[in-house]
């Protein structure tokens, strides 16, 4: 009875809490912390903004963070489900925004917009700013098209929505549209990046702010001492985990088997030697594939592709400064 009443008591102690984080204009934020308070142990939300802890103390306070938005701190309260909507950093609000012909105060802005700033993105070891800004904007997906170095990257803005046109979204640099801004611009030339996403970005710029407005601030130089920076760095990639492949004899021994499940040896004797006329043919396979192909060494073409290290580098040197006069 003692025993029985000690396990209740224990399993009471810890639950399950799961929920979504979600910012003010209501899309899911991808990639927010999760956090059991005074502990190193949480979660990153998914695409949907979904989170899942498990063994939760009834009494503890999670925290919620995201970059760019306010820190939240909710009591578990013995709840199993917790949604959390997190709220802008007030200290993004008085900054401006360029939106088509004019600029307004960030909290004088009505349509729902997602801000990165370029120091936030310097940070990151990557080679363009599209990579730079996966997870870091609510409502923006960047998806690369395959694990090569350098690979094409495809953004969204609210998800696909054209099924015969293209799904880019428009991207406007310092006043001027520019195909795909985030990959030829530097990213150490950026001062912020402002994504437009809801229907009002179609009556700034037209039909061809459909797909959602990315808006790209570069950085310019200010009155003083001139400046000179340099930013670099060098990434090596290579494949971590290559599938076991069949030898050479192992393979030919299973093209038999496979041929003569199929009732079509001829196939395998055209390929890898051998007639069927032969009265040898099916009792001495074993043997013949032995001594001719025993020997004989693969190509693992996964070294062929994949083998060898990939390198990855990014330089830049920059220098800003100015006058009364001039700037640059």
């Amino acid at each position: 009875m003692l025993l029985t009443m000690t396990g209740i008591t224990v399993n009471a102690q810890t639950l399950s809490v799961s929920g979504t984080v979600i910012d003010t204009e209501g899309e899911p934020m991808i990639g927010a912390n999760v956090i059991i308070k005074g502990t190193t142990t949480g979660v990153a939300t998914d695409v949907d903004g979904k989170y899942s802890l498990k063994n939760v103390p009834a009494d503890a306070t999670l925290r919620f963070s995201y970059i760019g938005y306010q820190t939240q701190e909710v009591a578990v309260k013995g709840r199993s489900v917790i949604d959390v909507t997190l709220q802008p950093e007030a200290a993004m609000l008085d900054e401006v925004v360029a939106i088509g012909y004019a600029t307004v105060r960030r909290k004088d802005l009505t349509a729902a917009t997602s801000s990165v700033g370029g120091a936030e993105l310097a940070k990151m070891p990557v080679t363009t700013a599209a990579q730079a800004l996966t997870g870091k904007a609510a409502g923006v997906n960047v998806i690369t098209q395959s694990g090569a170095p350098g690979a094409d990257i495809n953004i969204t803005v609210r998800g696909g929505t054209s099924i015969t046109q293209g799904s880019e979204p428009l991207y406007i640099v310092d006043g001027f549209q520019m195909e795909s801004g985030l990959q030829n611009v530097d990213i150490n030339d950026i001062e912020t990046i402002d994504v437009m996403k809801d229907a009002s970005a179609t009556a700034i710029y037209g039909s061809a702010g459909a797909n959602g407005v990315i808006l790209i601030t570069t950085k310019s130089g200010k009155s003083g001492k001139s400046e000179v920076s340099y930013n670099g760095y060098v990434s090596f990639s290579r494949l971590g985990k290559k599938l076991d492949l069949l030898g050479v004899e192992d393979y030919v021994r299973y093209q038999y088997e496979f041929q003569a499940l199929r009732g079509n040896l001829d196939n395998f004797a055209n390929i890898f030697g051998g007639s069927v006329s032969d009265p040898d043919f099916y009792t001495g396979a074993d043997s013949r594939i032995a001594e001719m192909y025993r020997t004989r060494q693969g190509i693992d073409w996964q070294d062929e592709v994949f083998g060898k290290t990939g390198i990855t580098q990014n330089h830049n040197v920059s220098i800003t400064g100015g006058n009364d006069r001039t700037t640059g």
